[in-house]
């Protein structure tokens, strides 16, 4: 039986079985419920023109705060 709280949802991942199973998490009563598991096996293929870093990684530029945020009065 489910309670009728809001409940958050989370992943957990087995590295010893290769699965990847999403959740839906009660943070009052700490209720579990699996809602899918998959088969999944984490690869990393480093890009040959980046070197070692993945794809999807971009350098965004820095900004610089020296400066202390202001504040609205």
């Amino acid at each position: 039986m489910t309670c009728q709280h809001l409940h958050d949802t989370t992943s957990r991942y087995d590295p010893v079985e290769r699965l990847l199973t999403f959740l839906l998490v009660c943070p009052v009563c700490g209720t579990e419920r699996a809602m899918r598991t998959v088969r999944y096996e984490p690869r990393f293929e480093p890009d040959p023109d980046l070197g070692s870093a993945p794809r999807n990684v971009r350098q965004f530029p820095m900004r610089d705060f020296a400066e202390p945020a202001r504040r609205a009065a």
